[in-house]
C-alpha cells in the first residue's frame, strides 16, 4: 500500500517552487527526471499509458470533482499538494487553470525501440520552435496512425507541459523521440535503409515539383518537416529521396507547418486505407 504524503502549500516554498520549475524549466525537467502534466486529456491518457504518477496538485479552496477522485484514488501518488487559489492560479499560463497538476516520472524514447515494418510512417520535425505546432503535430500524427515524432537538433522541449497540453494527451499514445544532432537520425534512416530498401525518405517543400498524391506512400517511410521559419537544414535534405508539395490555388504559396504534417498525414492514410 502506497504511504500518501498530504501538504498545505500556502506560500511559495520548495513545494511549490518544485513544481513552477518543473513547469517552466526545460533543464530542471531533465535533471529531477520528471514532467509537469496538466489538463484532462494529457492527465487521462497519462495514466492509460501507465506512466507513475507520483505528486497530485490541486486548488485547496475547490472541491474535487467526481473526475479528480477517480485520478487520485487510480494514480495513489506518494504526495498530494493542496494549493491556496493565488498559486494554483499562478502555475496555470490559461484563464481556466486545470483542475489537477501531475507531476510524473519522465520516460525517454529512443530511436532503437522503433521497429520497421510494412506500414512504418516516421515524422521528422527539423528544430521546431513553436510549442503549439509541435503539440499540434504529435495530435495529428496519433490520429493518422503515424510509429513516431521525431524532433531534431536545437529545439523545443518535447516534455514541454505547453506540448504535451497541446497534443491532447497523445504524447503518451505514440513515442516521441529528440535527437540532438542530424547525425543521430541520418544513422538511423540509413539503418532503415538497410533494413527496408522500400523504406523512403520524403521531404516537404512548396516549391517541389511532386504533388504528394502522385507518389505511392503506402509503403514504409519517414517524412521531414521543415523548421517553421528556416524550411529543412542542408543536412536533413540531403537525406530525402525527394520533396513533396502541397497543391493550393489562393494567393498563400504555404500552409503552417501543423497543417501541412496534417495535411501529409492524411494522404498517407487515404492511400494505405485505398489500398488495404
Amino acid at each position: 500500500m502506497v504511504r500518501q504524503m498530504i501538504i498545505d502549500v500556502g506560500k511559495e516554498n520548495t513545494e511549490y517552487q518544485h513544481l513552477e520549475v518543473l513547469k517552466r524549466n526545460r533543464h530542471k525537467r531533465k535533471q529531477y527526471g520528471e514532467v509537469f502534466i496538466e489538463g484532462v486529456a494529457a492527465i487521462n491518457a497519462l495514466l492509460e499509458a501507465g506512466w507513475k504518477a507520483h505528486t497530485i496538485a490541486f486548488d485547496r479552496s475547490r472541491p474535487l470533482s467526481g473526475w479528480g477522485q477517480e485520478v487520485i484514488a487510480r494514480a495513489r501518488p506518494g504526495k498530494i499538494i493542496r494549493l491556496a487559489p493565488e498559486l494554483m492560479q499562478k502555475l496555470s499560463d490559461r484563464s481556466d487553470p486545470s483542475e489537477l497538476i501531475v507531476i510524473a516520472e519522465r520516460r525517454e524514447r529512443h530511436l532503437a525501440q522503433l521497429r520497421l515494418e510494412r506500414h512504418t510512417l516516421v515524422l521528422i520535425f527539423d528544430r521546431p520552435t513553436n510549442h503549439g505546432n509541435l503539440g499540434s503535430i504529435i495530435r495529428s500524427a496519433d490520429a493518422f496512425g503515424a510509429t513516431a515524432v521525431i524532433t531534431v537538433g536545437h529545439a523545443v522541449d518535447i516534455f514541454d507541459p505547453v506540448v504535451i497540453r497541446a497534443s491532447l494527451g497523445a504524447f503518451f499514445a505514440r513515442p516521441v523521440i529528440h535527437c540532438a544532432s542530424p547525425a543521430e537520425i541520418q544513422n538511423w534512416l540509413a539503418e532503415a535503409k538497410q533494413k527496408r530498401p522500400d523504406f523512403r525518405v520524403w521531404g516537404t517543400s512548396a516549391e517541389a515539383d511532386t504533388y504528394l498524391y502522385e507518389v505511392d506512400l503506402t509503403g514504409p517511410l519517414a517524412i521531414v518537416l521543415g523548421n517553421e521559419a528556416a524550411g529543412m537544414s542542408r543536412k536533413l535534405g540531403e537525406m530525402v529521396d525527394g520533396n513533396l508539395a502541397i497543391p493550393m490555388q489562393g494567393r498563400v504559396d504555404s500552409l503552417n507547418v501543423a497543417c501541412a504534417g496534417t495535411v501529409l498525414l492524411y494522404e498517407i492514410n487515404r492511400q494505405r486505407k485505398t489500398a488495404g
